[in-house]
């Protein structure tokens, strides 16, 4: 019995689809995580700056907490 007889044939042509939807989910795949990978890039310099500002904004609350103590301690009681 050859290989490629009659018989075979139905498997081999299945097979060959069955790797063509995977050789497709496959760059399907890859295309989605490249668009992920320039999203990441691309947010990173946003995500920093954020930060960036939340310490700021901490720092300015901070700030001013200790001059409204400052304050309330000069009131007469």
């Amino acid at each position: 019995m050859a290989i490629d007889d009659g018989e075979n044939l139905n498997y081999s042509e299945c097979m060959d689809e069955d790797i063509n939807l995977l050789e497709n989910k496959l760059n399907q795949l890859f295309d989605f995580i490249t668009t992920l990978k320039e999203e990441n890039a691309d947010l990173k310099p946003s995500l920093q700056n954020a930060q960036q500002e939340i310490i700021v904004l901490k720092n300015k609350i901070n700030d001013a907490t200790l001059k409204m103590e400052n304050l309330l301690a000069q009131l007469p009681k």
